[in-house]
This record gives structure tokens, sequence and C-alpha cells, in this order.
């Protein structure tokens, strides 16, 4: 009986060991994303009105940043299960397109993007 009692317990203590590490790992996967950059002309310089666009791949919810005259931009806690597409617009001028893959273990990314502003 002693031998039952001793098993049942050690059983009862792995299941709520791998509890606590599977329930770490699904946080982990959860933890939120950044990204950051500065939107700047062909020569460097910044943008400032500049329109970022982030857009949620899955849900396709868009959110936007205006920036002001340093060019810089930020979004933050965003789903590191999800996809996003990120670029800027200014006088009517377009960015590359840039992508932040679901896969991609890193939860912060530095992107500039260059918006090329001669007519």
């Amino acid at each position: 009986m002693r031998w039952f009692l001793r098993c049942s317990a050690a059983l009862v203590l792995t299941v709520a060991l791998v509890g606590v590490f599977c329930s770490g790992s699904a946080h982990a996967q959860q933890a939120n994303r950044m990204v950051q950059g500065r939107i700047s002309d062909m020569t460097g310089r910044p943008l400032s009105g500049a329109i970022v666009y982030l857009k949620d791949v899955r849900t396709l919810d868009v959110k936007s940043y205006i920036t002001e005259k340093d060019g810089e931009y930020r979004f933050e806690q965003l789903s590191s299960n999800d996809d996003y597409k990120l670029w800027a617009e200014m006088d009517e001028k377009k960015s590359q397109v840039r992508t932040i893959s679901s896969f991609d273990p890193k939860n912060s990314f530095l992107i500039n993007l260059h918006i090329h502003t001669e007519k």
C-alpha cells in the first residue's frame, strides 16, 4: 500500500509539472511583439507626416501611425501568432511592403522604410 501511495504522489507531481511547463511555453508563444523604425526619403532624410500602415494578414485589421519630424513610428502589443504587412505612404508615393512572419522567433523588429519622394 505504501508503494502505491508513493507512486500515486509521484504521478500527481509529474502531471502538475508537465501542466506548468506546457502552460508556460504556450504563454511564451503568445508574447506580444513590437515593430518600430524610421521612414525616410531616398537620401535618408526623415519624413514628417508619412503614414505607416500595419495590416494583420489573418484578420485584415489595419493600424496606422503618422510620423512626426523625426520620421519614427512604433506599433506595440502585436500577436506573435499572426503575420503582418508593413508599408508607408506619403504624397501618393508608397514604400516597399515588408512582412513580419509568425514563424520569426523575434519579439522586437526594427524596420526602416524609404519612400521615393521625387516627382
